[in-house]
């Protein structure tokens, strides 16, 4: 059920990413077109040159004559860059970092948190039901929770379960762990039902990340209209102000 859950939720999410997705490459294409077509055009309407511009039209001028003349240089060093990242990805530093990050984030960084705490949970519930010894539980589920850094974090709890403490007093040294799962599990050890406390756990997140996500998704499309917006407003302001002015001079 938790396979299926997870599944589902990562479908989801790549559904409901398409649209700002789109939404994000149309803008970055309009503003292309005006930096590299439009302005350079109203640029010949002014023999006198840039100096009788508006101030925003010359600094917009000048992004614009920057990009067109390091056009070639910046998408070989993008292109680099893309590759170099690439790489980095495959290396356990760099995926560390990139998982590291990911939770850093103010919205996505808690819907990760809650992820990989869920995945962790329910495998946990499973293998501790199934007899395994804390150990294999610990070992096993640190590797499932699909996060680099949360998975560094349960690794170190295990080498405090090792060194004696319990497991409740090993995770609440670790910053990434979620509270909840830490009471619940001080809650398990004491009762003796430590399966059934991570199963709880498993099943709170099952319906909260999904809400979560939506809202996260929800606020993603206005946050990319909002900037967008400013950025294109920004630029037609800058190639209509010298219309404005010159209708200004003739009257």
């Amino acid at each position: 059920a938790h396979l299926v859950w997870a599944g589902g939720m990562r479908a989801t999410t790549v559904q409901a990413l398409i649209y700002p997705a789109m939404l994000a490459v149309a803008m970055l294409g309009l503003i292309a077109v005006l930096l590299f077509f439009l302005l350079p055009r109203i640029l010949t309407m002014f023999p006198a040159g840039v100096a009788d511009l508006p101030y925003q039209t010359r600094v917009v001028l000048g992004i614009s004559d920057f990009l067109r003349a390091h056009a070639l240089l910046l998408g070989v060093g993008l292109a680099a860059a893309g590759g170099s990242l690439a790489w980095a990805l495959r290396t356990e530093r760099g995926r560390y970092l990139r998982d590291w990050l990911v939770l850093a984030l103010p919205l996505m960084g808690r819907v990760a948190r809650e992820i990989a705490t869920s995945k962790f949970a329910a495998t946990a519930s499973i293998l501790h039901s199934s007899g395994c010894d804390v150990f294999t539980v610990l070992g096993v589920s640190a590797s499932a929770c699909g996060n680099r850094a949360m998975e560094r974090a349960f690794e170190r709890t295990t080498a405090r379960v090792r060194a004696g403490a319990q497991l409740s007093q090993g995770l609440e040294l670790e910053p990434l762990v979620d509270p909840l799962l830490v009471q619940l599990v001080a809650v398990g050890e004491k009762t003796g039902s430590l399966d059934r406390s991570l199963a709880k756990v498993a099943e709170h997140y099952d319906g909260e990340v999904p809400r979560n996500v939506k809202r996260m998704l929800s606020l993603l499309e206005p946050a990319l209209l909002v900037g967008a917006g400013v950025v294109v407003a920004f630029i037609l302001l800058a190639a209509l102000l010298p219309m404005f002015q010159m209708m200004e001079n003739i009257q």
